[in-house]
């Protein structure tokens, strides 16, 4: 009996022995889970942090490459300007291999005499002199010609044919031809005509030349805010330019001088 009672008490002892550790498996199951989830929480935040970095990294590095670039293209302009003011315009643009392929709008009338007879247009250069250094600039440059049209050719126009060119137009063409111009460099489609002092400005904003002569007041005081040397053509040179940052000559011709 003693016995019995002896292996009732081992036989219950173990049966709590195995329910404590049937209780402890399951706790470490369930800590195991939970350390599971917190590990893929971690990794997720992780990879969230990572990604966030890489846009920040990007934008630093698209801001930092903006400011370069605005920084180049301020020196640049600065150098630009700093020349234009030390160089004059034959050494820049006639004698410096740095300065070689602008883009340069000079206006006609500077360039010719129009004398009317018998109702029509006499054109012819001014000299030789403008006719040499036309060469020239087709020859190292972007040149263009532009003009606004005289009065008269404008009231004459076909407006129902825009695209057909008047009698003068082609003697202008005609002229820069005669002259060997156009074979220097300057097609005939860089001899531009308008109607209007305001498809004239538009032309121009268009080209964005770094050298633009004229004359006209009106269209230089529209330009000139947007373009990086402008001359006004003046025989009155006292008067000064439209405004300070305007350059005065009596000539093209001198200017190059």
């Amino acid at each position: 009996r003693a016995h019995a009672n002896q292996s009732n008490i081992m036989k219950s002892k173990l049966e709590q022995l195995l329910k404590k550790l049937s209780l402890s498996t399951t706790e470490a199951t369930s800590l195991s889970c939970i350390f599971a989830l917190v590990l893929v929480i971690i990794y997720i935040w992780m990879k969230v942090e990572q990604a966030k970095q890489r846009e920040r990294n990007r934008r630093r590095g698209r801001r930092n490459s903006g400011q370069m670039q605005r920084a180049s293209q301020n020196n640049a302009s600065y150098n630009a300007r700093d020349e234009i003011q030390r160089l004059s315009a034959r050494q820049r643009y006639l004698q410096s291999q740095a300065w070689e392929n602008q883009c340069i709008c000079l206006c006609l009338e500077q360039l010719i005499d129009d004398n009317k007879s018998n109702g029509s247009h006499v054109i012819a250069f001014k000299n030789e002199e403008i006719v040499a250094l036309l060469k020239e600039l087709a020859h190292k440059h972007r040149l263009y010609i532009i003009q606004l049209l005289p009065s008269d050719v404008i009231a004459a126009l076909d407006h129902d044919k825009p695209s057909q060119q008047s009698r003068y137009e082609l003697d202008v063409i005609n002229l820069f031809t005669e002259h060997g111009i156009v074979a220097c460099g300057l097609p005939d489609y860089k001899i531009l005509f308008c109607t209007t002092r305001k498809g004239k400005s538009s032309m121009v904003r268009q080209l964005m030349p770094t050298l633009y002569i004229d004359s006209d007041e009106t269209v230089i005081k529209e330009l000139h805010p947007h373009l990086t040397e402008v001359v006004q053509i003046n025989p009155l040179l006292a008067a000064g330019g439209v405004d300070p940052s305007v350059f005065v000559s009596n000539s093209v011709l001198s200017y190059f001088k």
